[in-house]
């Protein structure tokens, strides 16, 4: 069940990339365009010429795309649902993707989020069980290292 918990994951971050990046750059493509413009409505909503601008986003299929409600940024939040195994069960990964910061309804700019995110869409089991032995490897010779440095902490002496 494991196996099957970890490829699952590994398939919905993958998935949740590829489309973090898709949506980064439908949204750029349509925002850049309109820093120092008005989108919202006071209740937070986008103004009627701003929605008809938009496409339509994904809402099926084990994948979610919806605007986050900070009304500081301008970014939407990427969920996706792979099922384990035979599909009683499901595993989720979320990630937002930032267009642009706001304030008081208007995108005041792109900030950093000018430049396209490069997220990894290709990960595999494989090699995340390989970094996840490395990891527990890791640990082990962190605790060997810091008990033989005992009693002395491990950056200052106090």
């Amino acid at each position: 069940m494991r196996s099957q918990r970890t490829a699952a994951k590994v398939k919905a971050v993958n998935r949740a990339h590829r489309v973090a990046m898709e949506v980064w750059q439908t949204m750029h493509d349509i925002f850049a365009p309109l820093v120092g413009e008005k989108l919202d409505k006071a209740d937070g909503a986008f103004l009627v010429k701003i929605a008809k601008l938009l496409p339509k986003l994904p809402h099926d299929h084990g994948i979610r795309v919806l605007r986050t409600g900070a009304p500081y940024s301008l970014a939407w939040e990427i969920t996706c649902n792979e099922p384990v195994g035979d599909g009683e069960t499901s595993l989720y990964f979320g990630i937002s993707t930032y267009v642009g910061n706001m304030r008081d309804g208007v995108l005041t700019d792109l900030g950093h989020h000018d430049e396209k995110p490069m997220y990894r869409t290709d990960h595999t089991v494989e090699e995340l069980l390989k970094l996840r032995a490395d990891c527990s490897k890791a640990k082990i010779a962190y605790g060997v290292a810091r008990t033989s440095m005992w009693p002395f902490d491990e950056e200052y002496d106090n």
